[in-house]
């Protein structure tokens, strides 16, 4: 069973962090302008059936716990959806 408590997950860092991207069109443009300071890999993942999405797998190498939630924020910004 899985525990859906308030705990938070014990994560060491620095670690490589992963987020799927989905954008509203076929280019990774905007995901390296957000991560030009970081060390980051970016590879297409899928599109939808009707090429309206595009999602790209992001790897990121982050040290802290703050630095990870911001470039969550940040790729939201320019993104649809960050997983």
């Amino acid at each position: 069973m899985v525990d859906l408590s308030d705990k938070k997950p014990d994560i060491n860092y620095p670690t490589e962090w992963k987020y799927k991207v989905i954008l509203d069109e076929p280019s990774d443009e905007k995901i390296k302008k957000v991560l030009k300071n970081e060390k980051y890999k970016i590879s297409p993942s899928k599109k939808s059936g009707n090429e309206k999405f595009h999602s790209y797998n992001v790897e990121v190498y982050v040290t802290s716990e703050e630095q990870r939630y911001k470039i969550f924020e940040d790729l939201k910004k320019i993104s649809k959806f960050v997983l």
